[in-house]
C-alpha cells in the first residue's frame, strides 16, 4: 500500500515538472517564431495566381487554375522548405487529400514492369520493379495534380518504360518529414508516436498510368522544368550527359486510403482533378526567425509546437489521477476491513470475559 502512495506521489511530482518543461518549450517556441523576423512565404488569393493556369497535360485538360496560393520569391535559397506546406485536409475529403499529397510530397516509389528480371519458368519478363523517384506536380501553390519527373534514360525505370510505359507511383504521408528536412511528421505515421506508415490513417496513394516524355520545345516542358528545378534545386548541378528527360504520369487509375474501412474507386476528372487546393491555409514556412506553425495545422507535430490529440502531459496527469483514486479506494477498503476485524476481536474478548465471570 505504501508503494502505491509513493508511486502516486512520484508521478504527481514528475507530472508537475513535465508540465513546467512543456510550458517552457512552448514559451521558447513562441519566442523563436516572434523573434528574428525573416522573409516568410506570402500567398495571395488572386484567381489563377502566378502559375494558376496549370499545364496542358497532352490530352487538352488544364489542371490547376482556381484560387491558388502564390509563393513570392521561389528562388530564395534561405528558405528551407521548397514550398510552404498547406493544411492537411480532413479524411472526409479524399480527393482533396490525394491532391494535397501529390502537391506537398516530393518523392515516391515508381513501379514498372522490369525489362531486366526474367521469370525462370516461363522466360517472360513480368516482374515488378520499384524505384525511388523525385517529382513535382507544378509550381508552389499552383499544383496541377499531374506528377512530373526529371529522369535519365540510363535509369532502370526509364529503360523499363521503353518496353512497357505502364507504371505506378506510390506515395505515403510518412514521407512528409523529408519535405522540409525537419520534423513535420503526421502522428498517425510516426512509429515513435504509436503510428505506422501501414496505419490506414497514415494516407497512402497510388497513381497508375503511363510514363510519357515531354517534347523539349513545348511550353509544358519549360514550365515543368522550372518547377522541378525550383523545388529540387540540386538537380541543376547534376551532369548534363546522362540523357535527361522530363516526363509525366498520365493518370489512369487512383488507389487511395486514409481511414479505416478500405478503399473505393476515385474518379479522376470529376473528383481528383476537380479538387481545389486554393481554400487551404498555410501551416508552416521557414524563415530566418525559425520554424513557424500557422493556423489549421491539424495532424502535424512540430518540434516545440502544438501537437494534435492529447498532450503527453495531460495523459500523464490523467494516469496519475486514476492511480491516486485507486490508492484511495484501496485504502478506504482496507480501513473498513481493519475496523471490522477490530470490532470482531473486541466482541470476542468481551464474550470471553462474560463467560469467565459466569463461571
Amino acid at each position: 500500500m505504501r508503494g502505491l502512495h509513493l508511486l502516486a506521489l512520484i508521478c504527481a511530482i514528475s507530472s508537475t515538472a513535465s508540465a513546467g518543461d512543456a510550458d517552457s518549450n512552448i514559451t521558447s517556441n513562441e519566442a523563436s517564431t516572434k523573434g528574428g523576423g525573416g522573409d516568410h512565404h506570402q500567398h495571395g488569393g488572386e484567381h489563377g495566381g502566378e502559375h494558376g493556369g496549370g499545364y496542358d497535360d497532352g490530352d487538352h485538360h488544364q489542371h490547376g487554375g482556381g484560387d491558388q496560393h502564390k509563393t513570392e520569391d521561389p528562388d530564395n535559397d534561405s528558405v528551407a522548405c521548397a514550398c510552404p506546406i498547406l493544411e492537411r485536409p480532413q479524411p472526409t475529403d479524399k480527393a482533396l487529400r490525394a491532391r494535397w499529397m501529390v502537391h506537398t510530397l516530393n518523392w515516391g516509389v515508381l513501379s514498372s514492369t522490369s525489362s531486366r528480371l526474367e521469370d525462370e519458368k516461363s522466360g517472360t519478363k513480368n516482374h515488378a520493379f520499384g524505384n525511388i523517384i523525385s517529382f513535382v506536380d507544378g509550381h508552389c501553390g499552383a499544383g496541377t495534380g499531374t506528377p512530373y519527373f526529371y529522369g535519365s534514360e540510363m535509369d532502370q525505370s526509364y529503360i523499363d518504360a521503353k518496353d512497357n510505359n505502364m507504371v505506378s507511383l506510390a506515395l505515403s504521408e510518412a514521407a512528409l518529414p523529408s519535405v522540409c528536412g525537419i520534423d513535420a511528421a503526421v502522428e498517425d505515421c510516426a512509429v515513435p508516436s504509436m503510428g505506422d506508415p501501414e496505419n490506414p490513417m497514415c494516407a497512402r496513394l497510388t497513381l497508375t498510368g503511363r510514363l510519357v516524355n515531354l517534347e523539349k520545345e513545348s511550353e509544358e516542358y519549360a514550365q515543368a522544368k522550372k518547377a522541378i528545378f525550383d523545388r529540387h534545386k540540386v538537380m541543376k548541378q547534376w551532369p548534363g550527359d546522362h540523357g535527361w528527360v522530363i516526363s509525366k504520369l498520365v493518370i489512369e487509375d487512383i488507389w487511395f486510403i486514409d481511414f479505416f474501412g478500405g478503399t473505393e474507386p476515385m474518379k479522376i476528372e470529376e473528383s481528383y482533378f476537380a479538387a481545389d487546393l486554393g481554400g487551404l491555409e498555410i501551416v508552416q514556412s521557414m524563415g530566418t526567425g525559425g520554424f513557424v506553425a500557422g493556423a489549421g495545422g491539424r495532424g502535424f507535430t512540430h518540434g516545440g509546437g502544438e501537437a494534435t490529440g492529447q498532450s503527453p502531459v495531460v495523459v500523464y496527469l490523467s494516469i496519475c489521477l486514476i492511480l491516486a483514486l485507486f490508492a484511495l479506494v484501496v485504502q478506504s477498503f482496507r480501513t473498513v476491513q481493519e475496523s471490522k476485524t477490530y470490532q470482531a476481536v473486541a466482541n470476542g474478548a468481551h464474550a470471553m470475559r462474560t463467560q469467565s465471570e459466569m463461571i
